[in-house]
């Protein structure tokens, strides 16, 4: 076995840029000897070196923290790093299971979509939902979603707390009548998580529900039912009506396998 290694062999050892070895001899991060021709050798304890430098690189130390954990190191420094990597390791953790408890939700809709019954109102009981949203005027589809992807872009760091299935829009109910067809005047996700100061509050009691599958041109008229069946048994709205879309084309590129969910909250009328 060779005592030194050259520049590239320890690049191809570790799948890592000549470059960037270049680099951390530049900075003094990791300075190997030089042959009598100028070539670096790099020794058996500059590869614990690198081992060192490439796992904290993993975990977002920076190269000026590392270059000094590397000169001044001892036990009580490596303790406490590595309870920092422990920390980092369970933060890391954590996200993950946040992400695999989002795809396992998913995968459940796209899984129960079918049994899903389409044009049949529902009477369910929820939980507080908390929101965020963005007011406008909205027409079609397109504007709705343009709008959804503005609220987006504003709260890019709730992504991970958002679910596709909890993306909606509140329908302004005296222009729908009007034209007879649906329009908006608001778009909403809500929070998986109560971590941040919500817009408003969607609060927890009964709620009618009715999805129907396929063209958004559907939507007026399951509206509708939903209003007829509060008049048929003398229920009170509490609210506007919304729509949440559980599946749209960022699922599939067919129409026909759109699922929407319109809601609004009710009580019995006294």
């Amino acid at each position: 076995m060779n005592s030194y290694f050259k520049i590239k062999e320890m690049a191809d050892l570790y799948d890592i840029g000549t470059d960037t070895l270049r680099h951390y001899d530049k900075i003094g991060l990791l300075k190997p000897s030089r042959s009598s021709n100028g070539y670096r050798l790099y020794s058996v304890q500059d590869l614990y070196k690198l081992n060192l430098i490439r796992d904290l690189r993993n975990l977002d130390f920076s190269l000026e923290a590392i270059g000094n954990y590397l000169e001044k190191r001892t036990i009580e420094q490596t303790t406490n790093l590595l309870n920092i990597e422990y920390e980092l390791v369970n933060e890391k953790i954590q996200e993950l299971e946040k992400t695999q408890a989002y795809l396992k939700e998913r995968i459940n809709l796209m899984d129960e979509s079918p049994k899903i019954i389409a044009n049949e109102v529902n009477v369910l009981k929820l939980q507080s939902r908390y929101c965020i949203q963005e007011l406008a005027p909205l027409e079609s589809p397109i504007e709705v979603d343009y709008t959804l992807k503005k609220l987006q872009k504003c709260n890019e760091s709730l992504i991970p707390l958002l679910t596709q299935s909890a993306i909606g829009a509140f329908f302004d109910c005296e222009h729908s009548y009007l034209k007879k067809q649906a329009s908006f005047n608001s778009v909403f996700f809500i929070l998986k998580e109560n971590q941040v100061k919500p817009d408003f509050v969607l609060t927890a009691g009964s709620y009618l529900s009715i999805h129907y599958r396929g063209s958004y041109q559907q939507s007026f008229t399951s509206l509708s039912k939903l209003y007829t069946y509060i008049n048929e048994h003398k229920l009170v709205a509490l609210g506007p009506p919304f729509e949440l879309y559980k599946i749209d084309f960022h699922e599939t590129l067919k129409e026909s396998e759109f699922l929407t969910e319109i809601q609004i909250q009710v009580v019995e009328s006294t």
